[in-house]
C-alpha cells in the first residue's frame, strides 16, 4: 500500500513538474493513492469475511 501511496504522490509530482500549476498534481496523486489504499483495506477486509463465513459459518 505504502508503494501504491508513493507511486501516486510520484507521477502527482512530475506532472506539477512538467505542466505546471502549483501543487495540484502532487494533491490529486496523493488523494488517488489514498483511494487506491482504501480500496485495498477493504478487498482485505472482504476476504478476510469471506474466510470467517467459511470457518464459522454464516451465523456470525
Amino acid at each position: 500500500m505504502a508503494a501504491g501511496m508513493a507511486i501516486f504522490s510520484y507521477l502527482g509530482y512530475r506532472l506539477d513538474q512538467t505542466l505546471g500549476g502549483g501543487r495540484a498534481w502532487t494533491l490529486t496523486g496523493m488523494f488517488l493513492g489514498l483511494f487506491y489504499c482504501g480500496y485495498e483495506v477493504w478487498k482485505i477486509v472482504r476476504r478476510m469475511q469471506a474466510d470467517d463465513q467459511k470457518k464459522y459459518g454464516k451465523s456470525r
